[in-house]
């Protein structure tokens, strides 16, 4: 049936004539398929073939009866999440989802039914997939519960092993896109623009030719602190960390110009696009949705950012951080990172 070979049949009756009722026979074949008819379309056209590999056949009538069970034993999974307190391990995050069995005769629970969590991955010795569960049998709504642990992202199907008799329905995931079970403390940061200050000037400071504001280069709101900053003039200035002292402080830096803010990636800070993060928790190059804020990158780091804290580039001078509040986020994990995980 549907290119699905049920059974076969050897007849050895080489004389028989198809009009003799002494030839008249009746042949059952039974076959039992756990999981489901391979190809069966419930409720719409199915194919039936008889095939003859040799001799002659002559058939008055084909009866096929398909008996049901309606013993099932359903798996599903719930959104996954990215266990609280778990460190990265080679830039892989570690995901936990919920797993839930619920074993049924007809429209009635099962209770005391028995019921292990499988994953298809962890085969050949190898098991990437770690499933905790405390209770192997059905409880009175016939339901038992688990989790899977994993570092292996994309797709795997959770089965289980159940009582005889009872047909699996299994449960499909794909591991990308989770949500970290410990919100974050979201702060911004923002480049020093020359504009925002005043006071005394230095003429051709260390590394720079030209006139500058003293605490746009080396107060703590200035490229000392920030890293880089944007002169009156238009020029980007970062540290020369080459001919600079160590340890770097006002009286021993040096400075050259850049052509645009370098993140700890080697990317260019963008506001909207780039977050500095602690790179023990979100893994670098990530893409992360913070919640009531957007999209971001992971593409910067700093010494203060430990934890669940995320700092969001907001771009140049005061005037980006004009309206910025600290927020206490929901953060959701949306894939990239420096290994893959797969």
């Amino acid at each position: 049936m549907n290119g699905q070979v049920i059974g076969t049949v050897t007849e050895s009756r080489s004389s028989c004539s198809c009009l003799s009722s002494s030839c008249l026979d009746t042949t059952v074949i039974s076959a039992d398929y756990p999981n489901g008819f391979p190809g069966y379309n419930a409720g719409a056209s199915n194919t039936f073939g008889v095939n003859v590999t040799s001799g002659l056949l002559c058939v008055e009538h084909v009866e096929i009866t398909l008996t049901f069970s309606g013993k099932t034993a359903t798996i599903s999974g719930a959104p996954p999440s990215i266990t609280n307190g778990s460190d990265l391990v080679n830039g892989c995050v570690q995901y936990r989802d919920a797993l839930e069995g619920v074993v049924m005769d007809g429209t009635n629970p099962v209770r005391n039914a028995s019921l292990r969590f499988t994953s298809n991955r962890n085969t050949g010795g190898v098991t990437p997939d770690t499933i905790n569960q405390r209770d192997t049998t059905t409880d009175t709504t016939g339901h038992v519960s688990g989790e899977l642990i994993t570092r292996r992202q994309g797709a795997l199907r959770i089965s289980a092993d159940v009582d005889p008799g009872y047909r699996v329905l299994p449960a499909d995931l794909n591991l990308l896109q989770a949500y970290y079970e410990n919100t974050f403390r979201i702060t911004a940061y923002n480049i020093a623009d020359e504009a925002d200050f005043g006071g005394t000037q230095v003429t051709n400071p260390c590394g720079l030719t030209g006139t500058y504001f003293e605490d746009f280069l080396t107060s703590n709101r200035g490229v000392l602190m920030q890293g880089t900053g944007q002169a009156l003039n238009g020029q980007l200035i970062t540290i020369d960390w080459l001919n600079s002292g160590r340890p770097l402080n006002r009286r021993n830096v040096c400075f050259t110009t850049t052509t645009c803010a370098r993140t700890a990636s080697g990317a260019c800070a963008v506001a909207g696009t780039t977050i500095a993060v602690d790179p023990v928790k979100v893994p670098m190059g990530a893409n992360v949705n913070i919640e009531n804020l957007g999209n971001r990158t992971a593409q910067d780091t700093g010494d203060r950012i430990r934890g669940y804290h995320i700092d969001n580039f907001a771009g140049f001078g005061r005037a980006a951080m004009a309206n910025w509040r600290n927020l206490q986020s929901l953060v959701t994990y949306l894939g990239g990172g420096p290994s893959p995980c797969n």
